[in-house]
């Protein structure tokens, strides 16, 4: 799966990973790389301003508490905007600097 790595960090021992998709722009895959083999345990979407939707897959659920959840949750949706907002920003600074030259 191709995409942008967001974050990685670690949640009461188990390291976490957050990738926005290509295929899925609007959404952040969650990726456990520690302890164990590397596997995708569920997904962040429905991102908006204040709120996120987490989707833990049904065979990684009992591994997650609501206190892990909302951390996994909170954290990613929080990177996923940062890089939403880096990326309206150097969209209006390559307008901006496009235009500069033209008066």
């Amino acid at each position: 799966m191709s995409g942008i790595k967001i974050g990685t960090a670690d949640f009461t021992g188990r390291v976490v990973s957050g990738l926005i998709p290509d295929a899925e722009p609007g959404s952040v895959v969650l990726r456990q790389l520690y302890p164990g083999e590397p596997v995708d345990i569920g997904v962040v979407d429905h991102i908006e301003p204040v709120t996120a939707q987490l989707t833990i897959y049904p065979d990684h659920r009992k591994a997650w508490s609501d206190a892990d959840r909302m951390a996994l949750s909170l954290f990613f949706a929080d990177r996923y905007r940062d890089r939403h907002r880096l990326e309206t920003l150097l969209d209006c600074v390559e307008v901006l600097g496009g235009s500069a030259g033209v008066r």
